[in-house]
């Protein structure tokens, strides 16, 4: 009632040999520095990295479109400023309208 193994079994799991490479293999699996699972949770790391540069890459060129699209037109840049920063010429006026709770109503056409 020692052994509730197969003998051919047995015999395989007692050889030194196949002993150490299952304690080798558990070892570099689990136990050592680089383990399975830090190379899993390494590679889920650098495909998010890979996904964010996708996108930030596509910001980049969004960015340089209108980057073109001001210098090459003062009248963009001019439209540009005037919505975002409000600024007005020394003859004109700017007027801003507020909802109720207080924030500016911008309008992106």
């Amino acid at each position: 009632m020692r052994w509730m193994l197969p003998p051919n079994l047995r015999r395989f799991l007692t050889d030194y040999y196949v002993l150490t490479a299952l304690v080798g293999l558990l070892w570099v699996t689990f136990v050592s520095d680089i383990s399975l699972p830090y190379i899993v949770v390494s590679q889920m790391e650098l495909n998010e990295m890979n996904d964010q540069i996708e996108v930030l890459e596509s910001n980049i060129s969004t960015l340089e479109g209108q980057l073109d699209e001001w210098s090459q037109s003062e009248q963009a840049l001019e439209r540009y400023a005037r919505e975002t920063y409000f600024m007005k010429r020394p003859n004109e006026e700017v007027f801003r309208i507020i909802d109720p709770s207080g924030a500016p109503l911008l309008s992106k056409d």
